[in-house]
Parts: structure tokens; C-alpha cells; sequence
């Protein structure tokens, strides 16, 4: 078992977990800005404490634990309105939600609806969403006007939702 040193081994780590570490966060009831800032503020925490390689669902587990308490923490230093119970019973309910190989069936779900888009469609979607490129930026790199790449976006992710659903059969 290896500790986690290197920038590597973080981005690994990031590319594995970010997603979930930010959903994770939102589903405890952080806003978008501060899900991303803490979720950031785990991946620091564990570049300066490494952890060990002990499988995926381990080191989920161990970076939940970690966002949990940043996000603890924070509400406390800020003296916002907060529940440790509401807290708790979040957690209860995410972890009862997981399934226990730590697959995610809506992000395995994803990937195959992505495949099912148009070319065009695939891409303006990886630009928008993996590279955050701006609509602007988008359209000039498709060749198309900001109005086309908007609705081309609104019904990829229309299709994507529906193609989503059946497979997760929600």
C-alpha cells in the first residue's frame, strides 16, 4: 500500500472522486461556489496528509469523511444556521443510496448516452461541460452561431436526461 505523494497521484485521485466529493457536498446543502471551494480544500487536505491506497470505495469513504468535516468546520467558524442531526441524517441517507461497489449507475449511464449523441452534439457537450469552454468559444470552435450551439446544448441535454432515465430506470 502506497501513500498518496505526488501531484499524480492527486489528480488521479480527483479524476476519480472530484465528481462525487462535489455532488456529496450539494447533497449535505452547499451551493455550487462553495461545493467546488471545499471540495478543492479536500484534495489540499490530502495532498498534505496522503493517504494509502486502500481500493475506490476506501478512498470515497475517506474523502466524504474529509468534505464532511471542512464543511462542519466551516459552518461553525461562520456561525451559520446548521444542524449537526440534518448533517448526519444526509450522510445516513447518501450512504444508503450507494451502492456497495461504489459504481455510479447514472454516471455509467452517461457515458453510454453520450455515445448516442451526433458528432457535433458530443463535442459541444465535452467542450462545454470536461473543458468549460463558453458558448462563445464553443461556436467558433464548431463553426456555428452562439443561438445554434445554445439549442444544439439545450437538446443534447434533453436527449441525454430522457436517454438516462430508461437506463437507470428511475
Amino acid at each position: 500500500m502506497t501513500a498518496v505523494m505526488n501531484m499524480r497521484d492527486i489528480e488521479a485521485l480527483v479524476d476519480a472522486h472530484g465528481a462525487e466529493v462535489w455532488r456529496y457536498l450539494r447533497f449535505l446543502g452547499c451551493d455550487e461556489s462553495l461545493a467546488e471551494d471545499l471540495r478543492q480544500d479536500v484534495f489540499v487536505y490530502v495532498l498534505r496528509n496522503p493517504i494509502e491506497d486502500r481500493g475506490r470505495a476506501a478512498a470515497g469513504g475517506y474523502l466524504r469523511k474529509v468534505a464532511r468535516s471542512l464543511f462542519i468546520n466551516l459552518m461553525r467558524r461562520e456561525a451559520r444556521k446548521w444542524s449537526l442531526e440534518d448533517i448526519e441524517a444526509a450522510d445516513r441517507v447518501w450512504q444508503s443510496t450507494r451502492p456497495e461497489d461504489d459504481s455510479d449507475p447514472w454516471l455509467d449511464a452517461l457515458r453510454n448516452c453520450l455515445q448516442t449523441l451526433d458528432e457535433g452534439a458530443q463535442r459541444a457537450i465535452e467542450m462545454h461541460y470536461r473543458d468549460r469552454a463558453g458558448i462563445d468559444a464553443i461556436a467558433a470552435k464548431l463553426g456555428n452561431t452562439v443561438a445554434a450551439v445554445k439549442s444544439m446544448l439545450q437538446r443534447a441535454r434533453a436527449s441525454l436526461r430522457a436517454c438516462m432515465e430508461r437506463k437507470v430506470k428511475i
